[in-house]
């Protein structure tokens, strides 16, 4: 496992009532952590559960200590949660020597400066509103120049007598001495920025699975989870069996960036070659502006067999890096990144090209052309079981 993020499910409340019909007077709340991995074509897998009625460093720890149980020799490059230290640490007490890298999810972040903001200032509050954005503005800018720029723009604005602006600076500036944590500019080749691949179990979880009753039964929430991640595994296999394009949700971004790139290159924009691994590419909205496309090396291609890279002009999303605002999506490239690749000499040996972009409706339609295999075809009523196992497919 390469990735990993282990994130916090919403408190759910239970009450019950004894044989008498009498209402309990307590409570009992369940705290459910997971820790999702990513497999090869960077889609979110649930490794692991806890409950618990707190999620300190002991229970964490806990679940680690299961883990290593199992794994031994378990390790990740990176660890994403959000800001409470207790994951990350819990994580490294389990694994002192690991090679993980603790990142905060960009999303929590971003909601906590504005969060404070808000509470600090009041909700209908202009300046608090003003602060706010400035702050969720540091949060997303990807050029670590401009990063510091609008960081220190916003403490000298907020350098004043009023009371909510110097507890606005000083709660920032504590945020700010763990830039390394959330800076965008500090994670271009994480395969994530946030925990939603996390989320988007628990939205399945809570409204498929559990059918939005969160005062299901803790035994039954347990059975759940020890049974999902299975039927999840079978319902990836099967993907990858029948080889569906569509599966990969990465792979469908890709291409659609490259549509988007082939068009940014039909307007003839202003290219230049950097020195052997950088381009300069104008921007289509903002005279004067230009972003910078970047070869790191073949060395930070980690992707399995190629999997994410674009079908059409082959950019890796790990080796290629854009600072425009769309080049900080994980796991993809920008519609710069793609021209700037297709645009290249393809006598290059270090730099795939391609002369003829296609249309992604096209590209999806011919699934086969990623996968390099035949399309399927329907099997005969009177096939063999050697047929069978020829066509890869299992006998019962």
């Amino acid at each position: 496992c390469r990735h990993s993020a282990p994130t916090r499910m919403a408190p759910e409340i239970r009450s019950s009532r004894d044989l008498t019909g009498r209402h309990i007077q307590h409570l009992k709340m369940a705290i459910q952590v997971d820790y999702m991995v990513l497999d090869e074509k960077d889609r979110g897998l649930p490794a692991a559960f806890l409950l618990s009625s707190h999620t300190t460093l002991e229970e964490v720890f806990t679940l680690f200590k299961c883990i290593q149980d199992l794994l031994p020799k378990f390790d990740t490059e990176w660890v994403m949660s959000d800001d409470a230290p207790a994951f990350f640490n819990g994580y490294k007490r389990c694994f002192p020597k690991t090679r993980a890298e603790p990142l905060h999810c960009q999303w929590h972040v971003i909601k906590n400066l504005k969060q404070y903001a808000l509470d600090l200032y009041g909700s209908k509050d202009e300046r608090g509103k003003t602060v706010a954005t400035s702050a969720r503005n540091v949060a997303r800018t990807i050029q670590r120049v401009e990063f510091w720029q609008k960081a220190t723009s916003l403490l000298s604005d907020l350098d004043t007598d009023r009371d909510e602006d110097k507890k606005y600076a000083k709660y920032f500036e504590k945020y700010l001495k763990s830039f390394s944590l959330w800076a965008p500019f500090m994670r271009v080749h994480a395969p994530f920025n946030t925990t939603m691949i996390s989320e988007s179990f628990h939205s399945k979880l809570k409204m498929s699975v559990l059918g939005d009753n969160t005062l299901s039964r803790i035994d039954r929430l347990a059975h759940i989870l020890i049974t999902l991640p299975t039927d999840i595994g079978e319902e990836l296999r099967i993907a990858d069996r029948k080889k569906y394009v569509s599966g990969v949700f990465r792979l469908q971004a890709q291409m659609a960036a490259h549509k988007k790139g082939v068009n940014y290159g039909n307007n003839g924009p202003t290219v230049t070659r950097d020195g052997a691994s950088n381009w300069k590419m104008q921007s289509e909205k903002k005279d004067g502006k230009s972003y910078t496309v970047r070869d790191h090396g073949e060395e930070y291609c980690t992707c399995e067999a190629k999997n994410l890279h674009c079908i059409r002009c082959g950019v890796c999303p790990r080796r290629f890096t854009c600072n425009c605002p769309e080049g900080n999506r994980p796991g993809t490239n920008c519609k710069h990144t793609h021209w700037a690749i297709i645009s290249s000499n393809k006598d290059d040996a270090d730099v795939p090209a391609t002369s003829d972009p296609i249309e992604l409706g096209a590209a999806l339609d011919r699934e086969h052309d990623y996968w390099d295999l035949p399309p399927l075809q329907p099997i005969p009523e009177d096939a063999t079981p050697e047929q069978f196992r020829d066509d890869g497919i299992d006998e019962e």
